[in-house]
């Protein structure tokens, strides 16, 4: 019994104790703060930086491929889900998509090839929202939301919306002029 007591003693310490900091592996070091050019250390004026890192996405909003927006493990995902959709298995296309925006819910370029597994799969109706997902985490980017517009242009036209497709098309062709 006096085993017990020691035992929860040491589980209740140990939750307690202060948390270590927890690093994500998908953030950049941030450069220390520097003085202003006013403020001087040993009687110089430091400079300041020309450009500080930033966190993955924002410098990256004009990612043109998945592969140079998104991390390791969902671009393998990304790639499972490429091979299975080659071999008509549009379920385990779905399925490693979805485990992809698990791991990065924010990753336009991942609704998009969701979007087009979707449509793959004579599922318009889901196609065209999750494409329009894709055109909200864009951040205006013009390589993600031309080929989002295409897939909701090819969405309509499958349900039948001829104007609503053409549209579309249009936005999607306006957007690639602009690249």
């Amino acid at each position: 019994m006096p085993h017990i007591f020691a035992l929860l003693w040491i589980l209740l310490l140990t939750a307690c104790a202060a948390p270590k900091q927890i690093m994500d592996p998908q953030l950049e070091p941030v450069a220390p703060v520097m003085p202003l050019p006013s403020e001087t250390f040993e009687g110089k004026p430091q400079p300041r930086p020309a450009s500080l890192p930033s966190y993955r996405g924002q410098a990256e909003t004009r990612a043109r491929t998945a592969e140079s927006y998104s991390g390791p493990a969902v671009l393998s995902l990304l790639k499972q889900s490429r091979t299975a959709l080659s071999k008509g298995r549009n379920d385990q296309a779905s399925a490693a998509l979805e485990r992809a925006l698990r791991i990065e819910p924010k990753n336009p370029f991942v609704w998009q090839a969701l979007a087009s597994v979707h449509l793959d799969g004579k599922r318009a109706e889901q196609a065209e929202a999750t494409a329009e997902k894709a055109i909200s985490l864009s951040q205006n980017n013009p390589h993600v939301a031309a080929g989002s517009w295409a897939l909701i242009a090819q969405a309509r036209t499958m349900l039948g919306d001829v104007a609503g497709a053409e549209a579309a098309q249009q936005k999607a062709d306006e957007l690639k002029d602009a690249q």
